[in-house]
């Protein structure tokens, strides 16, 4: 596998700044996304280079898309 899921006992709004400093997205409340396997985007799933479906909320489709444009940089 290409990717790595991480599933934890500690609320995502804990990890969710560490992560954000490596460029991880936020996709959804339940979801940090490392954009550089992003395939595609649309208006509410992500597909990953591997395959995988991820939900994007309408409530973090703006920040994801800030977020997915400046690692495009």
């Amino acid at each position: 596998l290409r990717y790595t899921r991480i599933e934890a006992a500690v609320p995502l709004s804990k990890l969710k700044e560490d992560f954000q400093r490596q460029s991880f997205c936020l996709s959804h409340f339940s979801y940090l996304v490392n954009p550089a396997h992003v395939m595609r985007v649309n208006p509410d799933t992500l597909i990953l280079d591997a395959g995988e479906s991820i939900s994007v909320s309408r409530r973090y489709y703006s920040d994801f898309m800030a977020c997915y444009v400046k690692s495009l940089k």
